[in-house]
């Protein structure tokens, strides 16, 4: 072989591992600008779920609106007051007006420590059921000793009602005043009902 043919295929050698190496040099550079694009694009997509990810979950702030939401009287009362133990939720359920004043004037005077365990309403007024305590009305008629005061309408609780009617049944005619245990109080009924707007100081309907 000429020492010309060998020069030029050298040369040519030469020439193709620069263009081959240049090649790799710039495809090596190329994917590696790929793949940080598409580490860039991940990096993008996580962030990006992520964001969603915590817009998805609840707030970790009590919900203002939900936490200060009290049952309320359809009546224009207020919030209901908290209930003595052993009431439920279902006190206020489908009550009237008049209803709902009853059963606050029990839960405060509960609240106060007074074994209420009822109560009823006559002209517009309170009467808590208590044990030991019986709203009476009287009467007045003339008698052999003179005007003599009668009980004419009771209202308290049914075991001081049993006990005095038992009473009353043994006494026949001769039953009088005095023949009410002592441990029974009598409180005439304009005495002692209890007016409910201004015992709960309540805007009156």
């Amino acid at each position: 072989m000429k020492t010309y043919d060998v020069r030029v295929l050298l040369g040519a050698l030469l020439l193709f591992c620069v263009i081959a190496g240049g090649f790799a040099l710039w495809y090596h550079h190329h994917q590696m600008k790929k793949l940080a694009a598409e580490d860039e694009a991940f990096k993008h997509l996580q962030n990006k779920d992520a964001a969603d990810s915590d817009a998805k979950l609840p707030s970790a702030e009590p919900n203002e609106e939900i936490a200060g939401d009290v049952p309320v009287s359809p009546y224009g009362f207020g919030p209901y007051p908290p209930l003595p133990e052993g009431w439920g939720p279902e006190t206020w359920n489908n009550i009237s007006a008049n209803h709902e004043l009853m059963a606050r004037v029990e839960v405060k005077l509960i609240s106060q420590g007074i074994n209420v365990e009822g109560s009823a309403m006559e002209d517009g007024l309170v009467y808590p059921i208590i044990k030991g305590i019986l709203y009476v009305k009287w009467r007045t008629s003339p008698g052999p000793n003179g005007v003599e005061r009668y009980i004419s309408d009771t209202l308290g609780h049914p075991d001081d009602g049993d006990r005095i009617a038992s009473i009353k049944e043994e006494r026949g005619m001769d039953f009088t005043e005095d023949d009410i245990p002592s441990d029974i109080k009598l409180v005439p009924f304009e005495e002692g009902g209890i007016n409910a707007y201004e015992f709960l100081e309540l805007p009156r309907r």
